[in-house]
Order: structure tokens, then sequence, then C-alpha cells
């Protein structure tokens, strides 16, 4: 009798014909070391010993089985590469076929002419001959060659000295025999869903029964798969509300929005909010209403007026003489912020401070006497509010700007600084909705996807290196004539041994000598101390710049009206989604905006990638295809460490039941009928650290 095998034994505690130690560590190799990993390493492919066809009734790059006679074969070297090379002729009753094997010579002794075989290939015209190109072969005997009518074979990731046929038979068996298999959301879970069993599952994936099951399985629309993607992402996000409810659940003081701060609100702003400025505020002012506490993401596209929202959200709160606290990444960004909030809270006489690291040594003492006695009311700041000396009296809002561009401790830093206080995120950043919920899984979300009315939209047209001079010579006649301000954007500050890019240094010192050598230009990067970077924006700003030429240190925050060109070099280095937030500096007024993308040497995926800027200026739309191409690894950057490491799900193509998933997995820890059992191993297998 075989031992009861379980999903967290290791693989080197199984007993099974041919899983030796030497095989253990090839096995380890590939990252599987656990009974669970295997059942999860699904096939990369399918080989159909069916579809049986006779080679005259086949098509070109038609998936099919041949039952074939070897009339004759020869063995050479290819004649570029000098590449192993088996070629065979062989037919049935309809025609003949050439098959071609690269680097396989063990299959010349065992390939004979007058032989029979099965292959399984895609069939090809390749140099006036129709072939097959290294096809799957089977030597069967003349019994089973009439006889053989199905046969669905899985294919795996190769491991070296590891053969496929060993790997079905230790799946199979670990398949049989693991107990116990059970799903880990709860029963009426699964038959509101209809799922089979998850032994049913493994089994149906990794050995389907019809060639239709490999179709679905190809599309990821097989139910069997449907049910592990489900029990993978429910099992997510029941930790994240488990290790969140006791913070996302304290119920807070009632504040109510009563009429006489819906008028204040009207006459402090010197403009009327959007539609969906008002919705996304009203949502919130019902969180407040209920004595809820508000933990909320709201992501609004460049110039949605995010910043507006924000105030107002924490405007009850300023007026019961509680405190609030905004931290963005960036002390240009902080800046900006505290101006636009001084100006819409000037009429309510409510005093704000900014605390950077630029701030002198006697104002910040001043700030933080004035934040411990409960005097200051708002604070905006950088990374300089979560230092010891900062203490608060009575923290009760804070709002994070760009919320990806702070780390977890960092953020939980400043939070603690009060009493559970309301979080607020913002983020320019057009993340797709399912990446967003991932990401931050225990925040509410919501969305501002209108712009204020009256803006342009802006002209982005594509340059290749060649014409650039006609971009020089446009910006020369617009700063002359109209007084129109420019960025010149790049990807590097100096230019690059390893990468062939254009440097901002270069160009600054080519065109500044050349083109523009009687407009004021100017550089700026991220190597600049603050106050260098401070009096060249300051300068930009007051219009003493024509040009200003920048890394991408200008992507979020720098508002300057009279700006209205960009020049992006070398774009095709840049993502999608940046490439929308670096445009988004621009347009900021009335006047017609125009963004020129420089591209160098396009491939055609690349030009697929760079057209869709200048179709659409939806950043959730160029968000979405951004992903879609570059993948969420590639698209959140390598500084994001918040993305879950998933086996089998994919929040992009798996987007509806990432939210059905996420609701359902929060109904049973809020309602108190499930709750995570151990969360350290759910941290492990999730590679997650809560945000």
């Amino acid at each position: 009798m075989t031992d009861l095998i379980h999903l967290d034994d290791y693989i080197e505690e199984i007993k099974f014909k041919g899983l030796g130690p030497a095989t253990v560590k090839r096995l380890k190799g590939k990252g599987l070391k656990k009974v669970e990993d295997l059942l999860y390493f699904f096939p990369l492919k399918y080989n159909e010993l069916s579809n049986f066809k006779k080679i005259a009734y086949t098509k070109p790059e038609e998936k099919v089985s041949l039952k074939v006679k070897v009339r004759s074969k020869k063995f050479k070297r290819s004649f570029r590469k000098k590449i192993p090379m088996l070629e065979a002729i062989a037919s049935d009753e309809t025609g003949n076929i050439k098959l071609i094997w690269f680097n396989q010579p063990y299959l010349v002794p065992m390939i004979k002419s007058g032989g029979e075989i099965i292959v399984f290939g895609k069939t090809q015209w390749r140099n006036n001959d129709y072939c097959m190109v290294n096809p799957v072969v089977r030597f069967l005997e003349a019994k089973e060659f009439s006889e053989i009518k199905l046969e669905i074979e899985p294919v795996y990731s190769s491991i070296e000295k590891v053969s496929n046929a060993f790997l079905k038979k230790l799946i199979s068996f670990l398949i049989l025999n693991t107990y116990p298999l059970n799903f880990s959301f709860p029963d009426e879970v699964r038959e509101r869903f209809s799922f089979p069993e998850k032994r049913e599952c493994f089994k149906n994936i990794h050995f389907p029964q019809s060639i239709e099951e490999v179709r679905k399985i190809e599309n990821f629309s097989s139910i069997y798969q449907q049910a592990l993607i489900f029990e993978e992402l429910f099992e997510f996000f029941l930790g994240v509300f488990t290790l969140t409810e006791k913070e996302d659940t304290i119920k807070k003081e009632p504040v109510f929005i009563d009429e006489e701060l819906r008028k204040e609100i009207d006459s402090i702003l010197p403009f009327k909010l959007t539609d969906e400025q008002k919705r996304v505020l009203n949502d919130i002012y019902k969180v407040f209403e209920k004595g809820n506490r508000l933990v909320r993401l709201v992501q609004g596209d460049v110039g949605s007026g995010k910043t507006i929202v924000s105030v107002l959200a924490a405007l009850p709160f300023l007026k019961k003489g509680y405190q609030v606290a905004l931290i963005a990444p960036t002390e240009i960004l902080a800046r900006q912020h505290y101006k636009t909030i001084e100006g819409i809270l000037q009429k309510t006489g409510i005093p704000v401070f900014l605390l950077t690291g630029s701030t002198s040594k006697k104002e910040k003492q001043k700030i933080y006497s004035g934040l411990e006695s409960g005097i200051i009311k708002f604070i905006v700041g950088t990374h300089a509010l979560i230092q010891p000396e900062v203490k608060f009296n009575n923290l009760q809002f804070v709002i994070i700007d760009e919320q990806h561009r702070f780390g977890v401790e960092q953020r939980q830093i400043l939070v603690e600084k009060g009493d559970h206080p309301h979080i607020l995120s913002l983020t320019a950043t057009p993340i797709p909705r399912t990446l967003a919920m991932t990401l931050y899984g225990h925040y509410d979300y919501d969305a501002i996807k209108s712009k204020p009315p009256g803006r342009k939209e802006v002209k982005t047209i594509i340059k290749k290196r060649e014409n650039d001079f006609e971009v020089y010579k446009f910006v020369y006649k617009m700063a002359k004539i109209n007084k129109i301000q420019s960025y010149f954007v790049y990807p590097l500050i100096d230019t690059s041994d390893a990468l062939e890019l254009t440097s901002a240094t270069e160009k600054f010192e080519e065109l500044s000598n050349t083109y523009f050598k009687d407009l004021k230009t100017a550089m700026i990067h991220g190597k600049m101390k603050p106050q260098e970077k401070e009096d060249v924006m300051k300068r930009f700003q007051q219009g003493e710049i024509d040009i200003l030429f920048s890394t991408t240190v200008i992507e979020v925050g720098v508002d300057v009206p009279n700006a209205n060109i960009m020049v992006i070099e070398n774009a095709e280095r840049f993502g999608l989604s940046q490439l929308h937030q670096l445009r988004g500096r621009i347009g900021r007024g009335e006047e017609q905006a125009y963004c020129f993308l420089i591209v160098d040497r396009l491939g055609e995926n690349a030009y697929k990638r760079i057209k869709i800027m200048s179709k659409t200026s939806d950043g959730f739309l160029i968000a979405e295809q951004d992903l879609k191409i570059r993948g969420p690894g590639e698209f959140l950057g390598t500084r994001q460490s918040g993305l879950p490491d998933f086996k089998i799900a994919d929040i992009l193509r798996d987007a509806r039941m990432v939210e059905e998933a996420r609701n359902i997995a929060k109904q049973y820890v809020y309602q108190g009928k499930l709750t995570l059992n151990d969360s350290e191993k759910w941290k492990k297998k999730f590679g997650k650290a809560l945000v």
C-alpha cells in the first residue's frame, strides 16, 4: 500500500521508482521542491496523436497526425550552421511528405526505410517541399499501428536528464495519491460556480481526455483551470482581508456633511467640480457618515483634479479641529501641492504648512512644535514627515500622493503617527483596475476618468530620428513668435557606451549651441541637489527659461501652464504609461499643446506600441495596452515589490475572476465565516507585502 502524500511534502520524501537524489536535485533546480509544485507544473503544450488525416487531405500550417511508411532517409549537416539533420521521405496511399529532424541524431538508427511510424506536427511548405519539421514520432507494432485512435500527450518544460515520460508517470502518481486534495474555499462557493473536485482539475489539465478540452485549456477557458484560478485568487484575498480586517473595520466617529459645509465648499472653489469629482467625493462622505474608516485608492489621469477632491475630503476634519497630512514623493511635487492647497483653503482661514528636507532648521523646529501642540492643522511634506521628530496632536486624515512611490513601511510610519487615521491614496499613474485591486487589495478603489472642461487634446506626433530637425525648427518658431515654452525629455543624463541612447547632457550642449543658441535653455535631472532643482523649476515656471532639458524627473507634479510642447527623445525606450505621464505635463491651459515622440530603429511591434500614443489620450486605455504588451512586472518597474507570485492566475486575463474572488473573500472575512490559518505561510506563498 502506498503511503499517503501531502501537498507540503518535499519531493525527496516520496517513494517512487526513479526518483533518486540526482533526479530530486534536477527537479529542485527547476523550482519543484514540494508535491504542490509538481501538481502545478502544468504542460507547456500537448501532442495530439489523434486527428489522423491522409497526406493529400491536409492543409499547410495544420497540426495533424499521420500514419506513414518511411520510403528513404538521409543524415547530413545543415549548410550554414552544420547542425545534425535527418531527412526522411514518407508516404501513405494518398501522397508523400518530407520529414525533417534537427539536432536529433539518436533518431537515425530508429527510423528505418520500410518502417511504419506515426508522426505529429505542423505541415508546411519549405523550399518547395511539403514537410513537417521536428515532428513527434511514435514507433508501434503492426497491430498497435492499425488500432491506435486517440492519444493526447502532455509535454512539460524540459529538465536536463529528466524525461517527459518520467514526469508524466510521477505527476499521475501524485494526483492519485495526494490527500487531502480539497479547495480552500467553502463547498457552497464550489457549488455556486459548478466547479469540479480539485483532484479532477489536476487530472484533466495534465491529462485531458479530448481535443475539445485541449482547446479550452489553451484558451484558459477550461472549467478545471477556472476552479484553480479562482482558488488561488480567493486564497490571496482571504489573506489580504484577514491581515487588515482589524485596522480597516475600526469604527470611527461619524462625520456628517451638512448643508453649511457644502455651501462653504462652493464658495471657496473658483470653478465647478466635474460630475466625476462630485461622485467620488460623495462616496467618500458616505463612508464618514457611517462611522467607517476610509482606506481608499483614487486614481485619476493627469489633470483630473484628484488633489482638489482630497482636500475637500479632508475639509470636514479640518473644520472639527483635527489634523491632516499630505505626503508627496518629491520636493517639487510637495511644493506644488502646498501652493494649490494654500489657494483652496485661503478663504477658510486654515493655514497650510510645508515640511521638506530643505526646510530650514529654525522653521522645522517651529513646525514640529506646531504639529505636536495641534496648532498646525494641515501639513504638506515629503519623506521629512516620517522622521521621528514629527509628532502629531490629533492626526485624523492622511493623504498619500503617488502611493506607489513610497515603500510599505514608509507609509505605515506616517499612518501610525495618528490614531487609525483615514487614508486617501492618490495616483496619477493609470493602473488597470484589476492590477490596482491586486496591488492594493484591502483598499477600496475609485477612479476619476474625466478632465475639467475646456482642455484641448494634446496633439501627439511620431517622428523618426532623421527628421528630428523639423521638430527643432517648430520648437524654435513657437518660442520666438508665440513665447511657448518646451520640455525636452531624455532616458539618460549622460551618454552611455553600453546603450546607444541620446542623453540630456549631450543634447543640451548640442542644441543650445545650434538650433536654440539665441533662446534661454537649462537642464534638470535627478542627480542635482534639491535646491538646484527648485531654482531651475522656479525660473521655468516664471518664464525665464524657454526650453528645459530633462530626464524623467519631471514625470509627475510639475505644472507650468505656458509649457505646451514636449519633445521625448528615444521614445521607444519608455513604457506607454510613462510616456502618458510625461505628456500630461503639457496641455494644462487652453492653448493647443504638442507632444513629439522621436524614435530610433523601430520594429513592427515597437511601432504599434508607440502608435497607441498618437491615437488616444485615455490613460486607462493606454495602461491596459501597456500591461498587455509588457506584463505586470515590467509595467510596474523593478522597484515595485507588491505584486504577488501567482502560479496559475493572471490578473489581466482573469479580470472578472479577480473581482469575484476579492468580493467573496472580503464577505467571508468581514462576516467572521472564514479566516487565514497561517499568515507566515501565506506571505511566503504569495511574496506579498501588504500595501
